[in-house]
């Protein structure tokens, strides 16, 4: 599970939560052998939600969240060969 991931609004729309996601999702390959990874969004949170999207993240159900979060999930296999990779 990803968990409250934050950029400095000063210094925010310039690329570093990506940077910071794609970083985690490359160590949770390598080191836990991770197949799968998680993240929760407040729905009102747009560029969160855009940025999800274009990494691969699609939205999935979950009952126990309120209306309000949604749960995403990315499939991880296909970066199995990518982990020497910064």
């Amino acid at each position: 599970m990803l968990s409250d991931l934050m950029v400095c609004p000063t210094t925010r729309r310039q690329g570093i939560a990506q940077k910071l996601v794609l970083k985690c999702e490359r160590i949770c390959v390598s080191d836990f052998k991770a197949t799968e990874l998680y993240i929760r969004v407040l729905e009102d949170n747009d560029a969160a939600m855009q940025m999800y999207s274009k990494l691969g993240y699609e939205i999935m159900d979950n009952p126990d969240d309120p209306p309000t979060v949604k749960l995403l999930h990315k499939a991880l296999s296909s970066m199995q060969d990518e982990t020497t990779k910064v």
